[in-house]
Order: C-alpha cells, then sequence, then structure tokens
C-alpha cells in the first residue's frame, strides 16, 4: 500500500467522522504538525544522521634500521565512527614524499604550504587493506611500517580514504602528517 493512499484514505474517514468546522480545524492543525515535524528533522534530526569519521596520525622514525643508513618508519593512523551512523572502511591509500627543507626567502618567518611537498620525491604510494566496519562509538588504530633509507628533507605522510554507509561513498577521509629529518630520532 503507498503512503499517499494511507494518507487520503485516514483524510477521508476524519472528514466523514467530524463535523464541518472541526474539520478545517483539524486540516490546518494536521499541516501545522507535519511542516514542523519535518522543518524539525531537517534542522536536528537530519545533520545528526551525517557520517562522522575522527582520523588521527601519528609518525616515528627509529634507529637504527637494518644497516647503518636506513631506518624504521612507523604511521599509526586512528579512526574512530563519531556518528550515530555505521560505515564501512575496505582501504586506506597512503602517499609519502620527501623534500628539500624551506628556508625563509623574507624576513625570519617563512610558512610551510605542506602541499608543496607534495612536488617533492614521492617516497610510498600504496593501497592498504583494512576492510572494517565501524558502528557507532566504535574505533581502531593501524600501523604501517617501512624501511626508509636516510635523507634530510621534510617527510609528508598522507592517508586517505572512504567512509561507505548504504552502498555509496559519504564521506572522503584525508590525514596527513609530517617531519623534519625523519630518521635522525
Amino acid at each position: 500500500m503507498r503512503w499517499s493512499k494511507v494518507v487520503v484514505d485516514f483524510v477521508r474517514w476524519l472528514w466523514a467522522n467530524t463535523d464541518n468546522v472541526t474539520k478545517w480545524l483539524q486540516v490546518i492543525a494536521l499541516a501545522a504538525a507535519a511542516y514542523w515535524a519535518y522543518t524539525r528533522f531537517l534542522a536536528g534530526e537530519r545533520p545528526s544522521l551525517e557520517t562522522r569519521v575522527g582520523v588521527t596520525a601519528s609518525l616515528r622514525g627509529e634507529k637504527p634500521g637494518p644497516a647503518p643508513d636506513l631506518c624504521y618508519v612507523f604511521l599509526n593512523v586512528g579512526l574512530t565512527n563519531q556518528g550515530i551512523v555505521s560505515f564501512d572502511v575496505r582501504s586506506i591509500h597512503v602517499l609519502a614524499w620527501q623534500s628539500e627543507i624551506p628556508s625563509p626567502t623574507t624576513g625570519p618567518v617563512q610558512s610551510i604550504n605542506l602541499d608543496e611537498i607534495t612536488h617533492g620525491q614521492k617516497i610510498i604510494d600504496s593501497d592498504e587493506n583494512l576492510n572494517m566496519h565501524f558502528s557507532p562509538g566504535e574505533s581502531t588504530s593501524q600501523t604501517y611500517a617501512w624501511v626508509v633509507r636516510e635523507q634530510p628533507g621534510i617527510y609528508l605522510f598522507r592517508a586517505e580514504m572512504d567512509a561507505v554507509s548504504n552502498a555509496r561513498v559519504n564521506k572522503h577521509i584525508r590525514t596527513q602528517t609530517w617531519s623534519q629529518n625523519l630518521c635522525t630520532h
């Protein structure tokens, strides 16, 4: 049964069982209540049904590595479902770049645009399997590890993923972290 037929049947029943003045007052009250409920849903409930993902990233390098000029690098990515709607994350795309350390060109301070580091040498570009379902409040932490050759510079690590709910991508998530001279710690 379609919802429009249910509404029409209800209005016919209402009309047949009340007097004319009461009928019009009920129709007006019903329309006002429907409008109020719809606007309350749009303003209050609907935003809370959006996919909300908390994501963190931390990076660390450890020496000694397996050889004198190598170190171990660990990227920890944390995901938390901060909303009330479940979602899935199938994979995480991890990227990393190494770039020259910028020096101030004018004055004592220069802003570092992290997106400019992506013009440096790409050192990691891999898809990592996660394949997890996140119920409300659920979280996980994944650590990815590499062996990296020591090079001075700035290292930018980025993790990108899609939160999928009801078979459609609800949110593209990206987090990044950086370190100077990663292997010198």
